[in-house]
């Protein structure tokens, strides 16, 4: 509520805001990708969809929050590309997913989150 007072007059302003909450849906909904088999030294690229059913433009970044063996000179197995945006109000992106292995093992995973600051629940 606002007060204004002008020559001796007083005038009340009730405003009333609503908040906004940023959100994003993964598709697919369960949030599992599984690439497959990969020859060694060659690479297997899938994608999935990012949507931003927030009605204003979002930023986000894909957060890697554990994963499986890495290659053995130390590189990571798998790429996100990209690995931060910004989407429109009600629009969508693809993000690659490069998996690049230099040895066999069936440990290899990453378990990501994307992260939209603000975000009630975590995607």
């Amino acid at each position: 509520m606002c007060v204004s007072k002008t020559k001796g007059k007083r005038l009340l302003i009730f405003i009333n805001f609503l908040g906004v909450k940023p959100e994003v849906q993964v598709i697919p909904e369960d949030g599992l990708l599984n690439i497959g088999g990969v020859v060694i030294g060659e690479s297997c690229e899938r994608s999935f969809q990012i949507k931003n059913i927030s009605n204003f433009e979002i930023k986000l970044k894909i957060i890697s929050k554990g994963h499986g063996l890495y290659n053995k000179n130390g590189s990571k197995v798998f790429s996100f590309i990209p690995s931060e945006a910004s989407i429109e109000a009600h629009e969508s992106i693809d993000v690659n997913i490069i998996f690049k292995p230099d040895r066999v093992s069936e440990k290899f995973f990453e378990l990501i989150t994307v992260y939209v600051p603000n975000q009630k629940a975590e995607k």
